[in-house]
């Protein structure tokens, strides 16, 4: 017989998994390192864009282009990587705690 309680408990263990499941996935992005290229790439797309002549709006949507698909790129090589390596992963203490090989993707 399930209860309104057994119910609310099931639904609150139900939001923690997803929750869970969410940030381990953001994590295999290795969101610092996803940073730190973002910010060196552009960097790289300020020094080069100081040799054109720009409009606001197109320097601020091409900046915007190139910050979001760096971002995106770096991010995704990254997680392809952990999943490549998650075998090795999961046999170094160092990083066995990653989400895919600790299972929690």
């Amino acid at each position: 017989m399930t209860t309104a309680a057994t119910t609310v408990q099931d639904s609150l263990r139900s939001v923690a998994t997803r929750r869970d499941t969410f940030a381990g996935l953001i994590q295999t992005t290795k969101p610092g390192i996803t940073k730190l290229v973002t910010i060196t790439s552009m960097v790289g797309f300020a020094m080069a864009a100081v040799s054109r002549s720009w409009s606001a709006v197109e320097f601020f949507v091409v900046a915007a282009a190139c910050m979001v698909g760096t971002a995106l790129s770096a991010a995704g090589a990254n997680a392809i990587n952990q999943w490549i390596e998650r075998d090795r992963d999961g046999r170094m203490p160092r990083t066995a705690h990653r989400p895919i090989p600790s299972a929690r993707v």
